[in-house]
């Protein structure tokens, strides 16, 4: 069996636009750094929206799942 390859749907000129606004969004740097980084988090939110799958249904790819 071959492992599955992720598509992203969040491409570099994208991401350089995307980036500035979602740093000024977050309102507090307070708790644990994340494990993924803001891109990863937000490249598993739109698979999900995507692909209707449940957070345990996430390809390793996009992150552990409880995290």
């Amino acid at each position: 069996m071959r492992p599955t390859r992720v598509r992203k749907i969040i491409r570099e000129p994208i991401w350089r636009a995307l980036e500035p606004a979602l740093r000024e969004a977050k309102h507090s740097p307070a708790g644990a750094p994340g494990a993924l980084s803001d891109r990863e988090f937000l490249e598993a939110v739109l698979y999900l929206i995507r692909g209707g799958c449940l957070w345990r249904d996430l390809p390793a790819e996009l992150g552990y799942w409880p995290a």
